[in-house]
């Protein structure tokens, strides 16, 4: 299951996103926390990581490289890169089975580098996956 279909993504994520991609235009960086999975082990929910734009052309295979789809933001490995007729690169996230759909030049935010990166211990996981994973939602629909 490529991308997490499965997460559902409210008007306020939706907003952060788009704050976030108009920000990293304007300025050619932007740094943000991970929240899920796909990543790991490489990336933990909670590392941080920097983006910086990029030309399409300069992506090698291998490369951590954010894109956004479906008002998300993505950061997955290049697997390969197809230039035949069209740019697209082809993603995956680690921890998936298969690849994502083509990415697209115009779906393209730049490369992901990791700048920070929380304590790997069992203990530590935990706290993180609870945290973003189970009590975010839970705080959302409290707050009045």
């Amino acid at each position: 299951m490529p991308l997490q279909s499965q997460t559902i993504v409210d008007a306020e994520h939706s907003m952060k996103c788009q704050l976030l991609i108009q920000a990293l235009r304007s300025y050619g960086e932007v740094s943000l926390r991970v929240t899920g999975t796909s990543m790991w082990p490489a990336l933990w929910p909670g590392d941080r990581v920097e983006i910086r734009t990029t030309g399409f052309d300069e992506i090698k295979k291998g490369e951590l490289i954010a894109f956004t789809r479906d008002d998300r933001i993505f950061v997955h490995r290049v697997v390969r890169k197809d230039l035949d007729g069209s740019a697209i690169c082809i993603t995956r996230g680690d921890a998936l089975p298969v690849d994502d759909p083509p990415v697209r030049e115009s779906e393209l935010l730049g490369v992901a580098r990791v700048t920070e990166k929380v304590p790997r211990t069992f203990l530590s996981r935990l706290r993180q996956t609870v945290r973003y994973r189970l009590l975010s939602p839970v705080l959302t629909r409290t707050r009045y």
